[in-house]
């Protein structure tokens, strides 16, 4: 589980992201990026019900997304605000995979925040 600090909750604060946040796609993943005014790491996760029917699969998903970003939470610079979207061809992917796609996302997000 994240920390509540580290929450991003509020509608309002995901259409910031959407709006002026950068983008960044991997095959069964996509990051939204956008600095906030505030000095902590906010990550909210979008897993759609078009794509993922039974909520059982939606809340997998969102689990496995968390359990991967908590893990890398100390590394990640503070002051940003993360949307992670999951694709459908995500349900046929390990832990290990997502952690790993994850890596890379996270990677290109140094690059783009700086």
């Amino acid at each position: 589980m994240l920390p509540k600090e580290n929450r991003l909750t509020r509608k309002k604060d995901f259409s910031l992201v959407f709006k002026y946040g950068a983008r960044l796609k991997s095959g069964y993943l996509e990051v939204r990026i956008v600095e906030n005014k505030i000095s902590i790491l906010r990550i909210g996760f979008i897993v759609s019900k078009t794509s993922f029917k039974a909520a059982v699969e939606r809340n997998r998903v969102k689990r496995q997304l968390r359990n991967a970003l908590r893990l890398k939470l100390p590394t990640l610079k503070n002051g940003y605000d993360l949307v992670v979207i999951a694709r459908a061809e995500i349900k046929k992917k390990s832990f290990a995979q997502i952690s790993q796609e994850m890596d890379k996302l996270l990677a290109k997000i140094t690059t783009v925040s700086k």
